[in-house]
């Protein structure tokens, strides 16, 4: 077996966790995409997260680039740290790349789709980086799954 098999997280995996999540957040590249099944419909990463106890799931619809994701997600983060709700974090995100206009064109933002609840994450001062940390370290895992993927690939 090699050894990167055994370094993968499967969606059956995740299937099998007790997460308890209020917000998973899925920010690489379609994350939101899965198998279409005729009896359960499409059968994503996301999917096995809501299966696994996540309240609500922020992913991606297509490849989004890795720049203007990073920015998205700091806007998005602090907004819910600030006490918005999950979709008015999202959409504020969203307008302020338009406005911006370095990333106004919807590629850069429009991928992003959340699903589930929408209301207000209660955070205290002292555990927001448990939030944050681990989406940014499974945006990086993801990343680098990726592009070693694509690298075998050629």
């Amino acid at each position: 077996v090699d050894s990167m098999q055994e370094d993968l997280l499967y969606a059956k995996d995740i299937y099998n966790l007790d997460l308890q999540a209020d917000l998973v957040v899925l920010s690489a590249c379609e994350t939101g995409k899965g198998e279409a099944s005729r009896s359960e419909g499409a059968i994503s990463l996301g999917r096995a997260f809501f299966y696994s106890g996540a309240k609500s799931i922020l992913n991606t619809l297509w490849s989004v680039d890795d720049a203007s994701t990073g920015e998205l997600m700091q806007q998005f983060y602090a907004d819910i740290r600030d006490g918005f709700t999950r979709s008015t974090a999202l959409r504020k995100a969203k307008l302020n790349f338009i406005e911006e206009g370095k990333y106004a064109h919807p590629y850069y933002w429009s991928a992003f789709m959340l699903r589930g609840e929408r209301d207000e994450i209660k955070l205290n001062s002292n555990n927001w980086q448990w939030f944050v940390v681990p989406s940014l370290l499974l945006f990086i895992g993801m990343s680098w799954l990726g592009m070693n993927y694509f690298k075998r690939k050629k």
